[in-house]
């Protein structure tokens, strides 16, 4: 196996969250978020990342919303296999308090500073705690977030609706907070996976990940 695989983290996030991922042989390409502000167009941001795609065959793979941007890229370049870890593939999978948010524009109305605000409640969200070092690199990331970038993906994140027909593997956690299991249709399950399981659970889903690739090449 000697893959391609192309990675996009979660809101604001980086390369740093997949630190403890072992991707065996494949070549991996960690794709940054640019710098965006409020206002610009979603579908011209996914195509500037798109660009960043140079392989013909490649696995796609997106973390929360790196999943939902990477499922706009797949419209676009086609990959080989197209893997969400703690993400989801529209609406329909999103708990109601996400669609009440859409409803009443109420992402209109948060400035961007109160998440950096309120990291202990992103700890919970996430599943991680702040003195052990998914609490710690968590709180490294929030402090690093581009407020900008937040305020911008938002609105995207409320009013995407998905696409039913685009194929995916999803990897989702049974205790994901930010993204409950209840209603994601997910074809592996991590026990006990929270939001940021890419960095705690890493071994089980480096597997998984290293499976699903082996298969797509065969």
């Amino acid at each position: 196996m000697n893959r391609h695989i192309y990675i996009l983290s979660g809101l604001g996030a980086d390369e740093r969250a997949f630190a403890r991922m072992d991707w065996g042989e494949l070549e991996v390409h960690h794709i940054s978020w640019l710098p965006v502000k409020r206002g610009d167009d979603f579908q011209v941001y996914v195509k500037q990342l798109a660009a960043f795609i140079t392989e013909p065959h490649f696995i796609l793979l997106g973390m929360s919303f790196g999943g939902m941007i990477a499922q706009e890229i797949a419209k676009l370049k086609k990959p080989d296999q197209l893997i969400l870890i703690s993400s989801f593939k529209g609406h329909w999978e999103l708990p109601w308090r996400y669609r009440f948010i859409m409803m009443m524009r109420i992402d209109a109305m948060l400035r961007p500073s109160m998440f950096k605000q309120t990291s202990g409640v992103a700890q919970w969200f996430f599943g991680t705690k702040q003195k052990r070092n998914d609490g710690k690199l968590l709180k490294r990331i929030i402090d690093d977030t581009n407020e900008d970038f937040i305020a911008w993906a938002l609105h995207p994140i409320v009013v995407w609706r998905g696409n039913k027909e685009i194929p995916t593997i999803s990897i989702h956690g049974s205790n994901d907070r930010l993204i409950p299991i209840a209603k994601v249709q997910a074809d592996y399950i991590i026990q006990h996976g929270g939001h940021f399981m890419v960095y705690n659970h890493a071994d089980e889903i480096s597997a998984i990940v290293q499976d699903v690739c082996r298969e797509s090449a065969t």
